[in-house]
């Protein structure tokens, strides 16, 4: 859809861009200067004197929060990486030209709505991406002291990986507004990745065995009817991922979880479709539910590429171990649950309640999460002491789920957000705390 406004938005949003290519050849002093007079611009200049690129209710307002944030993110950057400029020159390009390609994408080419997210559409996250890409390549390369070598592949490999979380990121129903999303997902993990040694992957499995399996099994769960061919389709891409990245083991986990996921809906269907709380579609997963429930472990995965770290191991176990645990809490509690209550009140509710939980539901999750936990220690690809840590992570984040599941029933895509706060939470919580019990003991 056309909107000469937004175009214009866009291009305003691109042009303090070009300050990045002066950052070697100026002062820092000036530097600091002019983003200074940006949150003077975005204030008091761009509501007042430049009201094409304003929308309507920033009109209302009297200034611009999105232009706000976008001041105070590049001055965030400056701050942060003085020394290492280039670092805020990359992720600059990200938020300026990403977020402008995606806007312009996906007003012109909205594909697919994303099911996570039905404000932001598959053809503005791939503008996102090839744009912050280029942007940020260019931008990185231009500003990075020859005292720093590196490779151009492997500044390629960078700013393709750290463009890919930072779209990832900006898909996301979030909580604030996305210039300042951007500028925080990219501040964390640019330096990571320009600090690894070598950015080429290696394999852990062969590719051969790889697709093989995959499309084996994908197919094997289409003809029972545990997945619908498109999210079979989303499952064989994200599996070879995980197996490539994770090898047997770590593939063992992700396939794990699917059974038990496929098997517990499967259980007690006559009950369910009695109260109405069976799945949709006969209980096949399709695609939203493959990237609401995969999409945390698979960005970790991706990890395995380039690190042996057993704090990734951890958190991307966690994860599954949170998403089989829901799963299973759900289909078992609708199904042999009598008493479900509310997290957030304790009052009995009905079978199938947002966030309600069950006693047995919630044994059987928790038995779920601990089969899903247990297969990587048995395989030696995570500590057996790590296993306290994966269980309190799923706890925290169906508990998270369960909580948040009680606000905005009816919002489009309310049950794929909240398996990515599920996934998310219980990778966070089992890779924070592992990080605390493997820490040596301070006399």
């Amino acid at each position: 859809m056309r909107n000469r406004g937004e175009d214009l938005r866009q291009l305003e949003h691109v042009l303090p861009l070009a300050f990045a290519f002066l950052l070697p050849y100026v002062d820092y002093r000036l530097i600091l200067g002019l983003s200074l007079l940006s949150f003077f611009y975005a204030a008091f200049i761009s509501p007042r004197w430049i009201r094409v690129t304003t929308r309507d209710s920033e009109r209302e307002a009297g200034f611009s929060p999105g232009k706000l944030y976008y001041a105070f993110g590049i001055m965030i950057l400056l701050l942060l990486f003085r020394e290492r400029l280039h670092v805020a020159a990359a992720v600059w390009a990200v938020l300026a030209v990403g977020d402008a390609v995606s806007n312009l994408a996906g007003r012109r080419w909205p594909w697919v709505r994303l099911p996570y997210n039905r404000e932001k559409s598959l053809g503005g996250s791939i503008g996102f991406f090839l744009a912050a890409a280029v942007g940020s390549w260019t931008l990185l390369v231009w500003n990075l002291p020859q005292a720093d070598g590196g490779s151009y592949l492997k500044l390629a490999a960078c700013c393709i990986f750290g463009s890919l979380v930072c779209a990832l990121a900006e898909s996301l129903p979030n909580l604030v507004d996305d210039n300042l999303v951007i500028v925080v997902v990219g501040a964390g993990i640019f330096p990571l990745l320009l600090d690894v040694p070598d950015l080429i992957p290696e394999l852990s499995a062969p590719w051969s065995h790889a697709v093989g399996i995959n499309f084996l099994l994908a197919g094997l769960a289409v003809m029972v009817g545990w997945i619908s061919w498109r999210g079979g389709a989303a499952g064989v891409v994200l599996g070879i991922g995980v197996y490539l990245s994770a090898g047997p083991a770590g593939y063992a986990v992700l396939c794990l979880f699917f059974f038990l996921g496929g098997f517990s809906t499967w259980l007690g269907t006559g009950r369910k479709e009695a109260l109405g709380v069976a799945e949709e579609n006969l209980g096949r997963r399709g695609v939203a539910n493959v990237l609401s429930k995969g999409l945390v472990a698979g960005i970790l995965a991706l990890l395995f590429f380039w690190t042996d770290s057993t704090v990734a191991r951890v958190a991307y176990t966690g994860a599954l171990a949170a998403a089989a645990m829901d799963t299973v809490a759900t289909e078992i509690g609708q199904w042999l649950g009598r008493a479900p209550r509310s997290l957030r009140s304790f009052e009995p509710v009905a079978v199938g309640t947002p966030g309600a939980i069950s006693l047995i539901g919630t044994l059987a999750g928790l038995v779920a999460a601990l089969a899903v936990s247990s297969v990587p220690a048995v395989w030696n690809w995570t500590p057996a002491s790590a296993l306290p840590a994966l269980g309190a992570g799923a706890i925290a984040g169906n508990g998270v789920e369960s909580w948040l599941a009680g606000a905005a029933r009816d919002a489009p895509g309310r049950h794929q957000v909240l398996n990515l706060y599920n996934t998310l939470a219980g990778a966070c919580v089992s890779g924070g705390i592992w990080i605390v019990l493997s820490s040596p003991a301070t006399p």
